[in-house]
């Protein structure tokens, strides 16, 4: 057997506090902030032949099984917060998560081996992702981070920087080159804001000379005996987002709080044969089937991922969970929060198949497309404990963008020869969003609740009238 490979993985870990009492210098004594960014890269990539998508003309022989494979692996958790604090004004909790990662097969030469398979694989293994501007002392995964010191022109200096970096993130998925400051309101009136960008690529090209055989001769006994395959697997995610306003200083009649997330997630799983004038390639097998996928899977798994303890806390079922209030003894003072969760998921799943590439199985031909999403968003008051309140002047929104694409395209004169031959393109979304109303006052109140769901699902096979 031969084994051909490469694997790259991405672990980062992130925990940053302000405690209480830690009050900054006596000119800014009533202002905490913490910012935690991480920015996360893992590239694999596998050329047989000639980078560039060109072949050396050799063939690439196993006498047993040939495995082919680019796997990644990516794992976050990060938490900030800034501990409960009566006599701090305004408290700041930031978060930002960015992510970029690659699994890539390049196939420009021939092989063959008793079985063949050519995979690109990615495994998000956990995002975890916390930002709380007033975490109590029950908060266990707060409270036992050390504390993080910090002066005021530090924080200033990075609260600039992180206005910065929020926007460049706005203004990426807008195709906007907008440089207002409407989202320096948040961090100057005090608020919790998760914003991540996760781009996930798995692909598998086999290019225009890069013929394929699995002859079943000294292979093992799995099924398909030629696989090409493209995926990508969410394992788990979970944002927390929570703002609990608690200044009751004499000299604030009015307090300004928000919660924000926004949570944009790219996934494409390709697969591309590729051809041109001169190479047309050929995916034989001689001795079973013949699967060709690309499939992302980020169905809803966070029952699953759960232990006992957390099932009890309602906020733990939502992949994205958003919150702003105050505090009970904060008294009559009118106080205006606002909750906002964002998601905008897009799932890309292809199978390309190029002009006059022939695909021969003595058994099956299986080609498919598949996406999978399942997701849960939360915004409001769900099961906090009793010392929070919910007076004042607020509003909860809770928006979900869903765009999920499976297409298997097989072009002009391509040959497809099987005993059963199955081709597919299969969509999977289901999606739930809970937005509970925002706060109340005994004096004064103004509340309101907005709930949306859009997007698009498109599941397609488009094969050419000149296609056998």
């Amino acid at each position: 057997n031969l084994y051909i490979g490469a694997e790259a993985k991405a672990e980062n870990d992130l925990a940053r506090a302000i405690k209480k009492g830690n009050n900054l210098t006596a000119d800014d004594a009533y202002i905490k902030a913490v910012i935690g960014i991480i920015n996360q890269n893992a590239k694999a990539e596998v050329n047989v032949g000639v980078e560039d998508n060109e072949s050396t003309g050799n063939l690439l022989q196993a006498t047993g099984d040939l495995d082919i494979k680019s796997d990644t692996e990516t794992k976050i958790n990060s938490t900030v917060g800034v501990q409960a604090d009566l006599d701090s004004m305004l408290n700041t909790a930031i978060n930002i998560i960015g992510g970029d990662v690659s699994s890539k097969v390049n196939i420009n030469d021939a092989i063959q081996g008793g079985n063949v398979n050519v995979t690109a694989n990615h495994l998000s293994n956990g995002l975890q992702i916390t930002a709380n501007s007033a975490f109590a002392e029950t908060d266990g995964d707060l409270v036992n981070i050390n504390n993080t010191g910090a002066k005021t022109n530090a924080i200033s200096n990075n609260i600039k920087k992180v206005k910065n970096f929020v926007q460049g993130f706005i203004n990426k998925k807008n195709n906007s080159n907008n440089t207002s400051n409407a989202w320096d309101q948040y961090f100057d009136l005090g608020a919790s804001i998760t914003i991540d960008d996760i781009t996930n690529n798995a692909e598998v090209n086999i290019n225009p000379a890069a013929d394929i055989k699995a002859t079943g001769v000294n292979g093992s006994n799995n099924t398909p005996a030629l696989n090409i395959n493209a995926a990508i697997k969410i394992a788990d995610k979970q944002i927390k987002t929570t703002s609990i306003l608690g200044n009751k200083k004499a000299t604030s009649a009015l307090g300004v709080g928000a919660a924000v997330v926004i949570d944009n997630l790219t996934n494409n799983a390709n697969v591309n044969i590729t051809s041109n004038n001169d190479d047309k390639p050929q995916l034989i097998s001689e001795a079973g089937d013949i699967v060709i996928a690309s499939k992302i899977d980020d169905s809803y798994k966070r029952f699953d991922n759960m232990s006992f303890t957390q099932k009890i806390n309602p906020t733990n079922y939502p992949n994205v969970y958003v919150y702003s209030g105050v505090v009970k003894d904060i008294g009559d003072i009118v106080v205006a929060t606002g909750t906002v969760g964002i998601q905008n998921i897009n799932n890309n799943s292809n199978v390309n198949i190029g002009a006059g590439a022939v695909i021969s199985a003595n058994n099956k031909v299986d080609i498919s497309a598949t996406s999978i999403v399942g997701n849960a968003l939360g915004a409001g008051k769900v099961g906090l404990p009793s010392n929070y309140n919910s007076n004042g002047i607020g509003g909860s929104v809770g928006v979900q963008n869903t765009n999920t694409n499976s297409k298997v395209t097989i072009a002009n004169d391509v040959q497809i020869i099987g005993g059963q031959i199955d081709i597919n393109a299969n969509n999977d979304v289901k999606n739930v969003g809970v937005v509970i109303s925002g706060t109340k006052t005994s004096s004064l109140g103004i509340t309101g609740m907005v709930s949306y769901m859009g997007g698009t699902s498109n599941a397609e096979v488009a094969v050419d009238d000149d296609a056998d």
